[in-house]
């Protein structure tokens, strides 16, 4: 057993309850609003009096810690209800439609040239965001930032992805290492999952995170602190609107996320 399954276990012993029930779904978007005020942060659209400008900025601005960030939620990336359908239309244009259904049986493992093309959409998926999200943040730097501002990049999942959420996250930092690495305007990402938790121990506890990645191998600290102070805080927001209250499960490094996460593709 490792030490995150130790850990795991050693929680729920303390925190679980016998008649926990998943909350419903809520609007990532509308309730990081909230959250955000709560902080003290700004929605930069109230700062903006000509609102033809609002899609060119990005979403949040935090003076005290000199951080812009912008929330791009992850819907339609082989994730909620039309996902068997567009895992469908990927097997027919690798030619290998006649493996479809054995697949979703489980007979026969995924065709390689299949979870290519996954692995390309999935990364260009994230790829566009990242872009479009990069494109803002430059623009509220620009307005209401300077050289030494931050920008951090928020990705909420909201629906289940069909290949596991290891596989998003995984993607996911491949891709900002590539391109971004060396940015002058993305400093890091964060990976949150509220509408979508998932399940280390097949009957225990359901677990929603923050998962922060950096540019730097060496982040400075002030980004790091402001960062995981704004996850505590959201998971902390989350729980009180949810009405549960246990504590924070933390994580000291990267090892145990496929085990909390779970494998996938």
């Amino acid at each position: 057993m490792t030490d995150i399954e130790r850990k795991i276990l050693e929680y729920e012993r303390q925190y679980r309850s016998v008649d926990e029930e998943r909350p419903e779904p809520f609007d990532v978007e509308e309730a990081f609003d909230r959250f955000v005020q709560k902080l003290g942060g700004k929605k930069i659209s109230d700062t903006i009096d000509n609102k033809s400008n609002m899609p060119k900025n990005a979403d949040y601005l935090f003076s005290d810690a000199n951080v812009i960030a912008e929330l791009k939620t992850v819907d339609g990336l082989y994730s909620g209800q039309e996902s068997y359908k567009l895992l469908r239309q990927l097997f027919i244009d690798a030619g290998t439609l006649e493996q479809f259904f054995p697949y979703i049986i489980g007979r026969t493992e995924l065709p390689d040239e299949v979870g290519n093309r996954i692995r390309k959409r999935v990364r260009r998926g994230f790829e566009g965001r990242a872009r479009k999200a990069r494109s803002q943040i430059k623009e509220s730097i620009s307005e209401f930032g300077n050289m030494n501002t931050y920008g951090v990049i928020l990705f909420a999942l909201n629906q289940p992805p069909l290949f596991g959420q290891t596989f998003m996250l995984s993607t996911l930092a491949k891709m900002m290492d590539d391109i971004f690495s060396k940015d002058n305007y993305i400093d890091g990402i964060v990976y949150l999952n509220p509408n979508v938790p998932t399940r280390p121990v097949s009957d225990g506890m359901e677990y929603s995170g923050w998962f922060p990645l950096y540019m730097s191998e060496e982040p400075d600290h002030a980004l790091s602190e402001f960062v995981n102070k704004l996850g505590s805080g959201w998971l902390n927001f989350v729980a009180n609107e949810q009405g549960t209250n246990n504590p924070i499960l933390t994580l000291e490094d990267s090892t145990g996320l496929p085990f909390i996460l779970g494998r996938g593709l």
